[in-house]
């Protein structure tokens, strides 16, 4: 580990024209500091011409290191196969489109010598429209219920990280890996440092309502048991609720002697109760089938190439 040296970890989808630009601040805020820095960018199987860009960026830095995945990750493994890689005392994770103001750098290293593990960056009004900031606002409930950190503390994926915490996170392996989770299950030693958030100067965001379903559904399968507490609290009342019906037509029957059977309701009640037994086992195989991914060692990401730092230039 170089106690000199930051590391700054990227995952790169889709943003040849914001590359050379992010290149060019991080250089401009590091020239007026005494830390030197590596870049690792991960390209999460880009779709456009990063990679060429990444390459000629590689060719003129030394101190960049260029991965390339084989198939399109996830913004959450491509930053975890980074993670592989950093030699720095520190380590930020930032995005790849402008929108994580570099000047925020200075402070993000000030704060976290305070001795903190981790500095978040809170955004005071996120730039990308109502759904970006309604989806924010749904993962961070999720968060708080699901890891009960301080109730004020706020979650984006710029952040400083101290680079003991960084070796125990790249020793994690999941298919599934949520780096705000996995942090939160490690330590709540964090602060929130108030930053900028930017406007997109090229391309179109990659969020959707798609990703932030699945990001909301593997955190509250992978990281919380709380559908599991959902099917028990639901098999207790459907319990509860046939024991009542039972011992109601049990009264019925000895007060009133025998009754028609009544197809229909029992129809009815069968299908309902069939219901809640195969959504409970539903919810129970998506749990077999993570715990069988875990087992069966499937990899977080594939490496189709790695440009290392030219460490003689």
């Amino acid at each position: 580990m170089n106690n000199n040296l930051i590391s700054i970890v990227i995952p790169v989808y889709n943003s040849e024209k914001n590359l050379p630009l992010l290149l060019e601040k991080i250089k401009e805020v590091f020239a007026r500091l005494s830390y030197h820095f590596e870049i690792i960018f991960v390209n999460d199987s880009s779709k456009d011409n990063s990679q060429r860009v990444l390459n000629e960026i590689h060719q003129n830095n030394s101190n960049v290191l260029v991965i390339e995945l084989s198939r399109n990750f996830g913004q959450q493994n491509a930053i975890l196969c980074g993670f592989g890689y950093v030699s720095g005392k520190y380590v930020i994770t930032m995005d790849d489109d402008l929108q994580n103001n570099p000047e925020a750098i200075p402070q993000f290293i000030e704060i976290i010598q305070q001795g903190y593990d981790c500095v978040i960056a809170a955004f005071p009004s996120k730039k990308g429209g109502r759904f970006r900031g309604l989806g924010t606002r749904v993962i961070r409930k999720i968060n708080h219920m699901v890891f009960h950190p301080p109730k004020n503390l706020k979650f984006t994926s710029y952040r400083i990280i101290r680079r003991e915490l960084v070796d125990q996170l790249a020793t994690i392996k999941t298919p599934y890996p949520y780096i705000t989770g996995m942090i939160l299950n490690m330590t709540q030693n964090i602060a929130n440092i108030e930053v900028e958030h930017r406007e997109r100067k090229y391309g179109k965001s990659n969020y959707s309502i798609k990703k932030l379903i699945n990001l909301s559904f593997n955190l509250i399968i992978n990281y919380s048991s709380i559908p599991l507490k959902i099917i028990s609290f639901t098999g207790i009342f459907v319990s509860f609720i046939l024991m009542i019906i039972g011992m109601i037509y049990l009264l019925r029957q000895l007060i009133n002697g025998n009754l028609a059977a009544g197809w229909t309701s029992l129809f009815v009640s069968m299908s309902f109760f069939n219901m809640i037994i195969f959504f409970m086992f539903s919810v129970i195989s998506l749990y077999i089938v993570r715990i069988m991914k875990d087992v069966s060692g499937q990899n977080q990401y594939y490496i189709k190439s790695i440009q290392n730092k030219k460490e003689n230039q």
